[in-house]
């Protein structure tokens, strides 16, 4: 059995008001000679910033929560910032082995004490200038480490990160964070390898799990399967470093809704997104955003990059998506997304959104913004410049093909009754028009298509009299449709 710290016995009170980091350091650092436990008991128990060391474990009793504080110096600046992290930490693991966070208790980071309010309701909140603690765990250059049971809520910034680690799980915790709080993160994988995190629930307002590589090491075996996942942005994504790798990422048996994204892979530096697999998944874009996509892959050059990207061997089959959007795959001239499959993918329409509006504004990073066509494209599933791309069994259930009472009816009224906010924007848009009014939708608008085919006995345009398929130099085969 674990030798055992417990955080009052070295003077720290639970009692909501009393600043414990000392006392809680002492405690961890009294379980790193040789290892133990320890024991946060029920209380809340006040922190700043924070160490755990190698051998260690923190348990978190039922009725726990460690209260981040709410002041900026009580977070010392240990590493440089970069981007959305700021080197200030709630949690720091850095440089060990075998580290657990574990038990039924809380991690609450106080986001709203960094927060500033939106330009208007309905829209992000901000903050001033990147001055919060963000990821709120950092983990970094360690093995071997552990997060279970735990729930984190309120991050100023990203919940976690796992930065060139080796051997990470994290399994059936719970982030909590608000849907539109600045870039709250869920999970952040950079330049780390062996990763599994399962069973967990994840409600956040930027990308919920994220795979990408640092500047000096590739983000390789990654598995997320068995959760459930709700965010203003992308549930499961990845990206590049210039001349970076990220591969071999799995996505399985998991729920995501009122998304923005479901999945997204973005190659716009050069390097290389290999070997990802998704299936078993059901999503909805019921959510309070503009411009949805259940999949979105884009391979392109970056405006400070010194090339493009490449995306290859993508696998997608068995996912059920009840949406307003499009699933959008785009290549610039260069860049390649090659070798993409979508297998028995169906996509419900309660209503069928207006892409122009927002797509033709080209707000946000993540939009395909070098396909201005493909961007408002009309139709279920937008592909330009891919090779390789096998569709087999596509299938649309329209507004006209909806059960009473299920999808169409006073749900399908939550679809068009409220604004939505756009993505890298404070700006509020209409929200999608109703079904009579809707735009005519085909099955498929694909251009410069090499290789593959399309198999589609169930899928048609949204209207009598709109051709199911519109190709623009195409080598593609499509069986009907």
């Amino acid at each position: 059995m674990d030798r055992q710290f417990n955080i009052a016995s070295y003077g720290a009170a639970g009692d909501g008001r009393s600043p414990a980091t000392k006392a809680v350091q002492a405690a961890l650092d009294a379980a790193a000679e040789g290892g133990g436990c320890v024991v946060v008991p029920p209380g809340v128990w006040c922190i700043g910033s924070i160490t755990l060391r190698g051998r260690t474990k923190m348990y978190l009793a039922p009725g726990a929560v460690l209260a981040g504080s709410r002041r900026l110096e009580d977070y010392p600046q240990v590493c440089p910032p970069h981007g959305d992290r700021t080197g200030r930490h709630l949690i720091n693991v850095h440089d060990v082995e075998d580290v657990t966070i574990c038990g039924q208790g809380t991690i609450d980071g106080a986001g709203e004490a960094f927060w500033l309010a939106p330009t208007q309701p309905g829209t992000w909140l901000r903050h001033d200038e990147n001055k919060r603690p963000s990821p709120m765990l950092d983990v970094r250059n360690s093995r071997g480490v552990q997060i279970e049971g735990v729930r984190f809520r309120n991050a100023p910034g990203w919940t976690m990160q796992f930065h060139e680690c080796d051997g990470v799980w994290v399994h059936g915790i719970e982030i909590d964070n608000p849907l539109f709080g600045p870039n709250t993160d869920g999970i952040d994988i950079s330049g780390s390898v062996d990763v599994c995190i399962s069973d967990c629930r994840i409600s956040c307002g930027d990308d919920a799990v994220v795979a990408f590589p640092s500047f000096e090491r590739d983000c390789e075996r990654v598995v997320v399967s068995n959760c459930i996942i709700r965010t203003n942005c992308a549930a499961f994504k990845a990206y590049l470093f210039p001349g970076r790798k990220v591969r071999d990422l799995a996505f399985t048996a998991s729920t995501v809704y009122q998304t923005n994204r479901a999945v997204a892979l973005y190659a716009v530096q050069p390097g290389l997104i290999e070997n990802v697999v998704v299936g078993h998944i059901t999503c909805d874009t019921d959510g309070p955003m503009t411009f949805n996509r259940p999949v979105h892959i884009d391979a392109r050059r970056g405006e400070r990059a010194d090339g493009p990207g490449t995306i290859r061997n993508v696998q997608i089959s068995n996912m059920a998506c009840r949406t307003d959007g499009r699933i959008l795959l785009t290549a610039a001239d260069g860049a390649i997304v090659q070798n993409v499959l979508l297998r028995d993918v169906r996509m419900t329409y309660p209503v069928v959104d207006d892409p122009v509006p927002y797509g033709a504004s080209g707000h946000g990073s993540q939009a395909s913004l070098h396909s201005p066509e493909a961007r408002v494209a009309p139709a279920a599933l937008v592909a330009d410049g891919l090779r390789g791309l096998v569709v087999d069994n596509l299938m649309l259930d329209w507004p006209d093909a909806q059960v009473p009472g299920d999808a169409s009816g006073d749900a399908a009224a939550a679809w068009f009754n409220r604004r939505r906010a756009g993505n890298g924007t404070f700006d509020l848009f209409p929200p999608p028009p109703p079904p009579e009014n809707a735009s005519a939708f085909a099955a498929i608008w694909a251009r410069g298509i090499r290789g593959g085919y399309a198999r589609l006995p169930l899928a048609r345009a949204s209207r009598d009299g709109v051709a199911a398929v519109h190709c623009e130099d195409c080598q593609w085969p499509v069986d009907g449709g």
